[in-house]
């Protein structure tokens, strides 16, 4: 029983993210909460199909990319030859490099506000509009870098880990000296993806008090406060708040953004447009639930709160 179990388990996870390796379950670890709560209830199996899951949860998947590593190990990338065909007499009036870094920050937080686990998901991508066939080097405040240089630096270092490169980098160059020299491809690429394993302080706290005005009335108290700096502004928040499954004529009274209620979801969303550090702000829900309710009223509790947002221009 127990050994199907798991073999189930590793069936949906395979469904869910195509290839199961270590990065796969690093990247997906709340989708992977989520999909435990679900499948099992109490020490029990419960729902393992996997067309019913994916009607209950909905969250995106990271999948792994096989090309990049691939193409890595067909070409040994000696020198800065790389394979990159890039078009004969290629000219710009103006030489351009776009440089544009994209970090995701995966954080897992319980109920006490205590840091469970957090990660930095960082994606460098470019765009280059250059004549010719350039070289171009890229400079990281890597902590290995300094290390195996043996230079010093005033800056604040960072250790990366679970690098993987464009084709195009000289990953001999690389593993020698974590220089990365590279011949761009024309036009828009993914230069690198990295992963920073850091305890960082939530962005954005979201803390929920449920009182029970009656055993059919009841009221969630939501507070969401944004600990970046004041100068900094969140855009495009979203704040899904899971609810009882059998709720009733909700009611939402909220100063700051627009509420909706996902009944295929069994949750609430918050979106606030722009939401400028520092900043505390308040959601009140009230709802009703039946008088004769299942076996699974508190489900919802164990499910976590989710927060989506964007803050262009800052680092963590």
């Amino acid at each position: 029983m127990i050994f199907a179990f798991l073999y189930k388990v590793k069936e949906i996870l395979i469904d869910y993210f195509q290839e199961l390796e270590e990065e796969s379950i690093r990247d997906n670890f709340v989708l992977i909460y989520e999909l435990l709560d679900e499948i099992m209830d109490h020490g029990y199996p419960q729902t393992t199909e996997t067309k019913i899951l994916k009607e209950v949860i909905k969250t995106g998947t990271n999948k792994l990319s096989r090309s990049v590593e691939r193409e890595n190990e067909k070409s040994p990338n000696t020198g800065l030859q790389t394979g990159i065909s890039r078009p004969p007499n290629l000219k710009y009036r103006v030489n351009k490099a776009y440089l544009d870094v994209v970090e995701q920050v995966n954080s897992l937080i319980s109920s006490n506000g205590t840091m469970l686990r957090s990660e930095i998901v960082g994606h460098v991508n470019m765009k280059t509009e250059l004549t010719g066939t350039p070289h171009l080097k890229l400079g990281l405040n890597d902590k290995v870098f300094f290390e195996v240089s043996g230079r010093t630096t005033r800056s604040r270092t960072i250790e990366m880990d679970h690098m993987k490169f464009h084709h195009c980098v000289d990953m001999n160059k690389f593993e020698t000296d974590r220089t990365i020299e590279f011949i761009p491809p024309d036009g828009s690429f993914e230069l690198m993806t990295y992963r920073l394993n850091t305890q960082l302080k939530p962005l954005i706290m979201v803390e929920v008090h449920i009182e029970h005005h009656s055993s059919t009335k009841i009221e969630y108290n939501i507070k969401a406060k944004s600990n970046y700096r004041s100068k900094s502004i969140a855009h495009n928040v979203e704040i899904l708040i899971p609810v009882p499954n059998d709720l009733q004529k909700p009611v939402f009274k909220t100063m700051v953004g627009n509420v909706n209620y996902l009944p295929d979801q069994d949750c609430i969303m918050w979106i606030i447009n722009d939401l400028r550090g520092q900043t505390e702000i308040h959601l009140k829900l009230q709802f009703n639930v039946p008088t004769i309710r299942g076996n699974d009223v508190d489900k919802h509790l164990k499910k976590p709160i989710a927060v989506k947002f964007d803050i262009p221009s800052f680092t963590v």
